[in-house]
């Protein structure tokens, strides 16, 4: 599949389109992926040398029998926890349902479990975006929210999808942590999540990434990521801030590092009332490119 125009990585300079280098490293094949046809909430084993009627009717019984044991668990599944916070993780109704995925995003069948997509926001006033992002997201991923501290005035948690909360802070880095040897909330988002999704990412964002800091909850996950696993990240600044020269110095950066992508913000007017390039790009680009990557991650299928 191609990749969409919207998509693009600097090479010193010139732009062109991603090759999706940090999909490519994903295989075709989520980890823990078992080979078989999708059947409800498990995959029926396929039986070397043939099959009979009676192995048949053995397997459409178990797969039967998983559905209804998975649909019974949903609805008492415990929380997830990261690093000693609960963040929620029971039946909702965008549960995941493996003959296919629920909305006009979510159509598919999910291979292994759904996608674990973490949702990053920095400052800038695009972050009112955050509530559209997770209710789409929601439809065929999992999602967790890490937040910045100039993000946090640009959005009411009371108004996000329960299952995303609480959101995650600074504060909560080390709140839980006692003695060496206690989980640390970044490393564990990193091994939690299958795709890393930054919308906004701000001029002060990128800077931070490009030169590798890590000064934050957000930044702490970035400079811990597995670079076997994609980001995405959606600029959102003025005009000015887009075309300064260390903005194309930052994004080279990021391209240099083969596993981010950058959804191209569009031209618009700015909250600021500057007519320009530097606007977020539309929250259906930005989850629609979430979807594919996780198609070509092999987290589903459509």
């Amino acid at each position: 599949m191609a990749d969409s125009p919207l998509i693009a990585a600097y090479t010193g300079d010139e732009q062109s389109n991603l090759p999706s280098a940090g999909v490519a490293a994903l295989g075709g094949t989520h980890p823990g992926t078992t080979t078989g046809t999708a059947t409800g909430s498990g995959l029926a084993p396929i039986r070397p040398g043939g099959s009979t009627p009676a192995a048949d009717a053995l397997v459409q019984q178990v797969a039967q029998e998983a559905d209804a044991d998975a649909s019974s668990n949903r609805a008492n599944r415990a929380p997830i926890v990261i690093a000693g916070i609960p963040l929620g993780g029971g039946a909702t109704e965008q549960e995941e349902n493996l003959d296919g995925g629920g909305g006009a995003h979510g159509a598919g069948i999910f291979l292994s479990r759904r996608p674990r997509i973490l949702v990053g926001v920095s400052g800038s006033v695009a972050t009112i975006k955050l509530t559209e992002i997770t209710k789409l997201l929601l439809e065929f991923a999992d999602v967790h929210i890490v937040s910045t501290k100039s993000a946090r005035h640009f959005f009411n948690e009371a108004e996000l999808p329960q299952q995303c909360c609480p959101v995650l802070t600074d504060e909560d880095e080390w709140r839980n942590w006692k003695a060496v040897g206690d989980p640390v909330v970044h490393i564990e988002l990193r091994r939690w999540a299958d795709l890393l999704l930054i919308a906004p990412l701000s001029a002060n964002t990128l800077a931070k990434m490009a030169n590798g800091l890590c000064d934050n909850l957000l930044t702490c996950v970035v400079r811990a990521w597995d670079s076997t696993k994609p980001v995405l990240v959606a600029p959102a600044m003025n005009t000015y801030m887009w075309e300064s020269p260390f903005t194309s110095q930052h994004l080279t950066s990021l391209g240099k590092l083969g596993f981010v992508s950058v959804i191209e913000p569009v031209a618009k007017k700015l909250a600021c009332g500057d007519v320009g390039h530097g606007g977020m790009a539309s929250v259906e680009t930005i989850v629609e490119e979430v979807r594919q990557r996780c198609v070509q991650a092999g987290l589903f299928v459509e």
